[in-house]
């Protein structure tokens, strides 16, 4: 866990901070070191989609898909 939190830190990416996040808790929570845990893998699913409408011209709608992630 130690090499995998590590490597986060320096990521860009916006999800890095959530799994950084993801993995202390789990280190944390299961009482273990973090040199002991092995990251095996990190996996994310497709949730809900939120669907709304945008009002388009001449009195229609369009449908806008909000897609979420767990």
């Amino acid at each position: 866990a130690e090499l995998a939190m590590a490597s986060l830190k320096f990521m860009p990416n916006k999800g890095a901070k959530y799994i950084a996040n993801a993995i202390s808790s789990a280190v944390a929570n299961g009482g273990f070191e973090a040199n002991e845990v092995i990251v095996k893998s990190c996996r994310v699913d497709a949730a809900a989609v939120l669907k709304r409408f945008r009002p388009r011209a001449r009195g229609s709608a369009s449908r806008i898909r909000k897609p979420t992630s767990h």
